[in-house]
């Protein structure tokens, strides 16, 4: 049989369309990455379709008689490419038979409806057969229809054409088709919404999904320090050892101080890893889901795999966007975005576009997006809830929809708390299509949603989901049980007043600070929810409050507010360095405070403990506190406790001899507290899960409380407090903190 490739119209089989004149394939839709020689022969055999086409046929009509080439060779591997493309067998052929050592022979039935018009085979019809099939259904991501409309188009006409139903019928016809086709295209697509949601896990474990992989996900455990995977239906959680070189792999004791896992590779076998290092900064590693091998990739904060997995973006503390290879080789800046905004704000929640062209983040409260190559970088969202905190998204595999997190400001969200709900932006569309308004929220409940991470097919992310109940409770040194406090209340940073008849304390999770009778009873609300007071001291004159929050530039700074109510007024208004932990001396004539520079220098935070005097408002740097947090006036005014610069000791400066003395060494002591006298300190060790108590005379350390079941609460997690009688108050959580799977339609 002589063979050869003449024009036709498009050749429909089994969900495929096959356009003879422009060589193009198309899967529902969607174009088919097939050209040259297999383009060619599928056009070949379609158009003979049920009969054999022998090899020596297709040998004369694609290769000319003075063409030298491997004959057998191109010929095989172009029937290889072309069953690859359309996932076919050749033992079990579903579109291309092979007749051995003769030809081949195309065995999937062709739409009748769309035969060429040359082919007898078509038959003459009596009347005009438009099918269901002809007309396209509802995409969801939006491509392909305008080519399925105008497929479905040239059918009708060409049907029309063939047989004896006047012209002005078919161009009615085809009219009425163009119509439709812009009638839809205009149309708004129906809203994405949450339409299942399955609990992956079961446990007391603080948690957050870190990646999915095939059947398995890829968690951090806070409370552990471990990295750790389980399968997606549900199961056993397993560690995963990340060895780092140096003491990478060692626990701090600190929550999330740890190597924390930040993305996985997409065939699963490499982790991207952030740990603190040797000097506490921050790092990025590169290391095998063995753990057989790790490599340095550059000192950052956060980090994502390209959809390949060939190269990594990150961000280091300077808000510098990097590109790098996987393997490692000399990175790209990609973006500087030290002029965007404020100095404060971190760059968090990187992630590629399922085809690598773009790249998203969070700087501050806001979502960017930029080309991969860096160009084009430019904020989004820029009218849509202004003050509202918006991170940490991630496309869906298909591309359709673009899942973040938006709620309250980041200035008053938890740092352990996820207190967004969950939204998406609609991406799906084709070149006529307008984009969707404005994100839609696909959550509407009391539940807390963290970071979204998409299944590597669908429409399935994966999230970790709160719903916080916390306490507050007395642990009572004789029984040796926590009690509920104050009627077992919602609140954090307790503190008495200096006569003992009133308390503040602020409420978990709003933030609000409330000054109330010693009891609980007659509480005033001190502040609104634009604010989120930290670690508030009374004043020992009982008329002030001091606490620490977030400026209106996102710098940490001291306030005190009248304890009758009013506006908190800022202690250092003209001090632009961040100011944490402020402290009153026991006489209220001073303040001693962590400050710490507002920019990364070297990458490395300078930071020292500083005393404002109120009278004169002279400020005096403490000798030797460099790097040094946390620091607390004891209520004899003699010393100032602190924590060092890595946060492992705890340590006394006496105002007296000006000297530092190292009470707890090597233990990462959490959120000091002096006893009422002055005689002690107690603290929380986390690794340990305990409350202890060191005497500052003898220096000797006992353990208080039992803290292995104990979930912590609060701002910063793990807070500690005292009450008058000098027992330790503490925010426990008593509500879920699961991983949920949910599915998007």
């Amino acid at each position: 049989m002589e063979v050869g490739i003449r024009p036709s119209l498009h050749i429909c089989f089994k969900g495929f369309e096959l356009n003879p004149d422009t060589r193009e394939l198309y899967r529902r839709g969607l174009r088919v990455k097939l050209h040259g020689q297999p383009i060619d022969v599928l056009t070949i055999l379609a158009e003979h379709a049920g009969e054999m086409v022998t090899r020596e046929s297709l040998k004369k009509s694609l290769w000319p008689q003075d063409t030298f080439v491997d004959f057998e060779h191109s010929l095989n591997s172009a029937i290889n490419r072309l069953r690859e493309a359309l996932d076919d067998s050749a033992d079990a052929p579903r579109f291309i038979e092979t007749i051995p050592r003769r030809g081949y022979r195309f065995v999937a039935p062709i739409d009748p409806a769309v035969a060429s018009a040359g082919d007898p085979a078509a038959g003459p019809a009596k009347v005009l057969n438009i099918r269901p099939t002809d007309i396209p259904a509802v995409a969801p991501a939006g491509t392909g229809v305008l080519a399925r409309l105008a497929g479905a188009v040239r059918k009708i006409s060409a049907s029309l054409r063939m047989h004896w139903v006047p012209v002005a019928i078919s161009c009615g016809a085809v009219l009425a088709m163009a119509a439709i086709a812009s009638w839809y295209v205009h149309q708004p697509l129906p809203a994405p919404r949450i339409t299942s949601s399955v609990q992956v896990t079961y446990g007391s474990s603080e948690k957050n999904v870190a990646g999915v992989v095939g059947t398995k996900l890829f968690l951090n455990l806070w409370d552990q320090e471990m990295i750790a995977r389980m399968p997606i239906s549900g199961g056993a959680i397993t560690q995963i050892e990340v060895r780092l070189p140096g003491n990478g792999n060692e626990a701090t004791g600190l929550p999330g101080h740890g190597p924390w896992l930040l993305d996985v590779s997409p065939n699963g076998s490499k982790l991207l890893v952030r740990d603190h290092g040797d000097a506490r900064i921050p790092e990025i590693w590169v290391t095998t889901l063995s753990g057989d091998e790790a490599h340095y990739l550059g000192k950052a904060n956060e980090a994502a795999w390209s959809p390949d997995g060939a190269n990594v973006v990150y961000a280091t503390l300077r808000k510098e966007i990097y590109q790098a290879a996987a393997e490692g080789g000399e990175p790209q800046l990609l973006a500087d975005l030290n002029a965007k905004g404020t100095n404060y704000a971190l760059i968090q929640g990187l992630s590629y576009s399922p085809d690598g062209r773009k790249i998203r983040f969070t700087r501050g409260r806001e979502l960017w997006e930029m080309d991969a190559t860096g160009s084009n970088l430019h904020q989004l969202l820029v009218n849509w809830h202004p003050s509202a905190w918006k991170c940490c998204g991630r496309w869906t595999a298909d591309g359709a929809f673009y899942v973040f997190l938006s709620g309250d400001s980041a200035l008053r969200a938890p740092l352990f708390l996820p207190g967004a709900q969950l939204w998406a932006i609609d991406e799906r569309r084709g070149h006529w299509r307008p984009p969707a308004a404005a994100p839609i929220q696909l959550a509407a409940n009391s539940m807390y949603w963290g970071a979204p991470i998409p299944a590597r097919e669908g429409h399935t992310i994966f999230a970790r989901g709160v719903a916080p109940r916390s306490e507050l409770v007395r642990y009572d040194i004789q029984s040796q049980k926590f009690q509920p406090f104050l009627g077992g209340i919602s609140a954090e940073f307790v503190d008495f007043s200096r006569d003992g008849n009133y308390i503040a304390y602020v409420s978990y999770p709003d933030g609000i600070l409330w000054k109330a009778n010693r009891d609980g009873s007659a509480r005033v609300q001190l502040t609104d929810s634009s604010i989120y007071p930290k670690l508030i001291r009374w004043s020992p004159d009982g008329t002030r409050i001091l606490y620490t929050d977030f400026s209106q530039e996102g710098i940490e700074a001291a306030y005190v507010v009248s304890a009758q109510g009013g506006t908190p007024m800022r202690v250092l208004p003209e001090d632009t360095r961040p100011q944490q932990d402020a402290n009153w001396s026991p006489d209220g004539s001073k303040i001693v405070f962590s400050a710490r520079s507002s920019a990364a220098i070297g990458q490395v935070l300078q930071q020292e403990l500083r005393i404002l005097d109120l009278g004169s408002h002279v400020i005096t740097s403490i000798p030797d506190s460099d790097g040094m947090t946390a620091p607390r006036w004891s209520p004899d005014g003699r010393y100032i406790a602190a924590l060092s610069m890595d946060g492992s000791d705890l340590v006394i400066f006496n105002m007296q001899t000006q000297q530092w003395t190292t009470l707890v060494a090597d233990d990462y002591p959490l959120s000091p507290v002096w006893t009422k006298d002055g005689q002690a300190i107690y603290f929380v060790q986390y690794q340990d899960h305990g409350v202890y108590r060191v005497e500052v005379s003898s220096r000797r350390v006992e353990r208080v409380a039992e803290l292995k079941d104990f979930r912590h609460a609060g701002w910063y997690n793990v807070w500690l407090g005292r009450d008058e009688e000098d027992a330790p108050l503490l925010l426990r959580e008593m509500g879920s903190d699961e991983i949920f799977q949910l599915t998007i339609e």
